[in-house]
């Protein structure tokens, strides 16, 4: 639920720094368009992995568990009497 709610927020930002960076290479020097060019891909792959792909390889992962060590990861509190 955590992730869901952080969405938004990580979304806002990304996109700010991207329109302010665009701009700067648009209107930048020519030291700066190859460096403005660069964050902006940086920034906007490293978004995509921390929203999309980090959630989704966390839930496969827990998944996994879950079918490997059976019921048990689901509550952990909860004491097996028959073994």
């Amino acid at each position: 639920m955590g992730g869901v709610e952080r969405v938004r927020p990580v979304m806002i930002t990304a996109a700010a720094t991207i329109f302010a960076l665009f701009l700067l290479a648009i209107h930048g020097g020519p030291l700066s368009k190859p460096l403005c060019y660069a964050q902006i891909g940086g920034l906007a792959v490293a978004t995509f992995v921390t929203l999309l792909l980090v959630p989704v390889l966390y839930s496969i992962a827990v998944l996994d568990l879950k079918s490997f060590a059976g019921n048990n990861l689901s509550c952990p509190d909860r004491v097996d009497a028959t073994h």
